[in-house]
């Protein structure tokens, strides 16, 4: 839903409809040059809030750029890789 603006930032509310959404609500501050600020905030009302500047899209990257590995004994949220892969 709409949620007003801020500065020259229109705001867009996003609120979670399942019962196991990891977040409750998600903020959107969207301006002509795309998103600004994106807020999530969790079921204990923790907030989250990510700003973007200076955005380029697509540029072109180097495969080996970005390399992750994680610390030993450390879980990653979300990882769906298939044993095996890296």
């Amino acid at each position: 839903t709409e949620a007003g603006t801020l500065e020259d930032m229109h705001l867009l509310e996003l609120a979670s409809m399942g019962q196991d959404s990891e977040f409750e609500r998600v903020l959107l501050g969207l301006a002509d040059d795309g998103i600004r600020i994106m807020a999530m905030e969790d079921a204990f009302g923790l907030r989250t809030e990510v700003r973007f500047s200076n955005v380029e899209r697509n540029p072109e990257l180097e495969d080996g750029l970005f390399r992750f590995e994680p610390p030993q004994n450390v879980d990653v949220v979300g990882d769906e890789r298939t044993p095996g892969q890296q």
